[in-house]
């Protein structure tokens, strides 16, 4: 198995902007506190729930969610369903599924049981990122995985 390149993000990284609540300060280049690779500790992710994250703190949940993800799952498992809330957690897991070489498809948490369990068939997704909040609704579907427990983890 390759590993796992680690590098640090730059706005060229990304294409979009994320909607609802979720702000990537390097969205606009000229920001003031927009990308530096010679200052990892400027923030790049605010959002109105949680404390602002750094680059540095973005690049080591997203790498060793991803090193978690490629070590754990063979490479036939290509898509990863999210149901997360919205916020740092669902843009760190995002990061890490494409960094492990993956896909993801997002859940609706609101959706009806026999529509999770179609969007889960039709993309063939054996695995789930979800937080304590959000397990129940695939509960005996797939099983989830809790990117906070991981970003907590040592051996990754």
């Amino acid at each position: 198995m390759a590993p796992i390149e680690e590098k640090i993000l730059t706005p060229s990284d990304f294409q979009h902007h994320l909607e609802y609540g979720v702000v990537f300060l390097f969205a606009v280049p000229s920001h003031p506190r927009g990308p530096s690779k010679k200052d990892p500790e400027n923030v790049v992710l605010e959002c109105h729930t949680d404390r602002p994250i750094t680059y540095r703190e973005l690049n080591e949940r997203s790498n060793r969610l991803a090193r978690y993800l490629a070590h754990a799952y063979p490479k036939s498992q290509k898509v990863v369903a999210l149901c997360l809330e919205k916020g740092h957690v669902l843009v760190i897991s995002v990061l890490a599924i494409m960094k492990a070489g993956m896909a993801w498809v997002p859940i609706p948490m609101d959706a009806p049981a026999a529509r999770i369990s179609n969007i889960l068939e039709a993309c063939d997704a054996k695995l789930a990122l979800c937080s304590n909040a959000t397990q129940h609704i695939l509960a005996n579907l797939v099983p989830c995985l809790k990117p906070d427990e991981i970003f907590d983890t040592a051996q990754f």
